[in-house]
């Protein structure tokens, strides 16, 4: 195979990075299960083999042991310099060298099929400490071909896009790009632009700024999901004073405006709230239990929160938003907000606050049924410990506070 420069500078950017890796071992013991002399006959039983093999993609396990063995190595070296003879040394650098024009090829394979692949700069690559870490554990080719998948497009707001670049350019364009007019182009991810330092295009910053403005409209919303759910108590058994039925309900506050559950993400999550229903409410019912969960939500928003912006509201249960628009019981708390709309969803779209309701629910428990519950609990295992006690040991306690009380009597 012809070594062109291109393949020079890849050989001498791998065996940097295995030079650097090896001088970063710990000298972890556990790895360290070979003496000197057998891990240099297997050293040397890789380079046969390497020398011997005419087509270089056929040696990849050859490659991976070979980086094992120099692993081995540097942690010997770490651990025990005193242990290793100039012989070792120069089988573990031929080796590695050997390893490293294996490696240089894979990644003019890895450049041919990739777009863009001649611009890769694998000594900045390795220059990171995330891929060097990996350098003596997986091949070069595939570390630096999982960092060009690991992120496929550019984010502008809330919205992904697909970016490009010319061959030789030195920024990135969105599609339809009047600069890029009659010009072969390839896609680029974030860390493509990241790794050739590209610069955005004022077709990029055009767009950025369209969505930031977008974004900023989303910003002056918030999106609530509430749910509701009434059940039998399940301490009312234990004590009738309880109220028989309990209601629960919950809501899940977002920011921005969203059209379901599934836009709710970890960036636009505001709260998660569950609760029990006032046990003074007139008439338990999913529908009592719902607007209570609605007027507690909107509260929060106004008042905790300090938001008054557009309010989106959805429930699942449309006899809520039959009453409350029928009634206009919720206009003293609309007046906190610029616009409140309610809206209705499926059960299947109300997952997400459905079960927060579930959690509070499950893990709920009156504070005097539990005191009771204890209470039973240490006298049964007192009765327990009773049982456990055998007639031998009975009649010994017997006698011994008889012995004590004749000790006890005067004269």
């Amino acid at each position: 195979m012809e070594k062109n420069a291109q393949f020079k500078s890849d050989y001498k950017a791998i065996l940097k990075a295995y030079q650097a890796a090896a001088s970063r071992a710990g000298g972890k013991k556990k790895r360290c299960t070979k003496d000197v002399p057998a891990l240099v006959k297997k050293a040397k039983a890789c380079i046969k083999v390497l020398e011997a093999k005419k087509i270089r993609d056929g040696a990849r396990s050859t490659v991976r042991e070979a980086k094992i063995q120099a692993q081995i190595f540097s942690e010997w070296v770490a651990r025990c310099p005193n242990k290793i003879n100039e012989d070792a040394y120069e089988t573990m650098n031929m080796l590695l060298a050997l390893t490293a024009e294996y490696e240089a090829a894979y990644m003019q394979t890895l450049r041919e099929k990739t777009a863009l692949g001649m611009r890769i700069n694998l000594g900045k690559i390795f220059e990171d400490p995330l891929y060097l870490n990996r350098i003596l554990l997986q091949e070069a080719d595939r570390i630096v071909d999982g960092m060009l998948k690991s992120s496929k497009a550019v984010s502008f707001g809330w919205r992904v896009q697909t970016c490009y670049t010319t061959a030789s350019g030195r920024r990135y364009h969105i599609p339809n790009c009047p600069h890029c007019k009659g010009r072969e182009i390839y896609p680029v991810s974030n860390v493509m632009i990241e790794h050739l330092s590209l610069l955005p295009c004022t077709c990029v910053t055009g767009e950025k700024a369209k969505m930031l403005s977008r974004e900023q409209l989303k910003q002056n919303a918030v999106t609530i999901f509430v749910d509701e759910s009434v059940r039998d108590n399940p301490f009312f058994r234990y004590d009738k004073t309880l109220p028989m039925y309990e209601g629960v309900y919950s809501y899940v506050v977002c920011l921005g405006k969203l059209n379901s559950e599934n836009e709710i993400t970890r960036e636009n999550l505001i709260k998660e709230c569950a609760s029990f229903a006032d046990d003074c409410v007139e008439e338990l019912s999913n529908t009592t239990v719902t607007i209570e969960g609605i007027y507690k939500a909107l509260m929060w928003t106004a008042y905790r929160y300090d938001f008054h912006g557009e309010v989106y509201l959805f429930t699942d249960n449309q006899s809520v938003i039959e009453k409350l628009k029928k009634e206009g019981s919720m206009a003293h708390l609309e007046e906190l907000f610029e616009k409140v709309t309610l809206s209705h969803i499926s059960r299947k779209m109300n997952k997400r606050a459905d079960m927060v309701g579930r959690k509070e629910a499950l893990f709920h428990a009156n504070p005097k049924v539990v005191e009771e519950l204890l209470k039973t609990k240490e006298m049964l295992d007192a009765m327990e410990e009773e049982r456990k006690k055998g007639p031998v040991t009975r009649l010994q306690d017997i006698l011994e506070q008889k012995q004590i009380s004749m000790i006890a009597m005067p004269g």
